[in-house]
């Protein structure tokens, strides 16, 4: 097989797609370990060097709204750093699994939606529970792509696609919970509930569906708020 192109980006092209083959993503979603001559990534924001890296292996991915730079203001609690590396034959995955380490970030996989969710380590994130009513029926979207989206917008716009009726607690997107960003993902694949159900779940958030009506309400997780949380009948 012939190996890959070198992959480089900085300051100046860090917005551009970096070149060479995509890393394409296996049946089982693990992407396939092929060794890159060499990556270098020179003074680039945190987020924008993960987004990359991210991309050349076909991942779907949210970030956490605590990690820096984020669009959060949870994210906002400590600037952003920038990246700069330098890595000969390796592959992206580990490339990128030594900068979230070295960062304090973790790549939390969800099966259950395909989307992973990027989080600091300390907050011991668990994947996303399978659940049949996740996959569903529902139609699969080719791309769903959100940028700089407010989380309100994008929770509409995610969940109008699979519900006639969508209202959410205004509590939900409050800055006071460190709600007042903005959502950007590119996603790949993925069913309108996969998605709603990443969303939700990066800024704990719940749903209570009405299947009669087609409707639904969004709410703050009753652990967000402090409160204990009651299991769903």
């Amino acid at each position: 097989m012939k190996p890959s192109s070198s992959y480089f980006f900085g300051a100046m092209a860090a917005a551009a797609l970096l070149t060479g083959a995509a890393l394409a993503a296996l049946p089982d979603g693990a992407a396939k370990e092929e060794v890159v001559p060499l990556i270098v990534i020179d003074d680039v924001p945190l987020t924008m060097a993960i987004r990359n890296l991210a991309r050349q292996m076909n991942i779907n991915f949210i970030l956490d709204p605590r990690v820096p730079g984020s669009g959060f203001a949870a994210g906002d609690l400590v600037p952003e750093p920038s990246v700069s590396i330098r890595r000969e034959n390796a592959t992206t995955r580990e490339v990128l699994n030594d900068l979230l380490q070295r960062h304090g970030l973790e790549l939390i996989a969800n099966p259950a939606t395909t989307i992973a969710r990027i989080a600091p380590t300390n907050l011991a994130v668990k994947p996303i529970r399978a659940d049949p009513a996740l996959i569903g029926t529902n139609e699969v979207y080719p791309l769903v792509v959100l940028d700089d989206v407010s989380l309100a917008d994008a929770l509409r716009d995610i969940a109008r696609r699979g519900f006639k009726n969508i209202t959410i607690d205004p509590r939900s997107t409050e800055p006071s919970f460190g709600r007042g960003g903005t959502v950007k993902v590119r996603w790949e694949q993925v069913t309108s509930r996969q998605a709603l159900a990443a969303v939700m779940d990066n800024c704990d958030l719940m749903l209570n569906e009405d299947a009669t009506t087609s409707s639904v309400v969004i709410r703050l997780k009753p652990s967000a708020r402090g409160e204990p949380e009651k299991r769903q009948r």
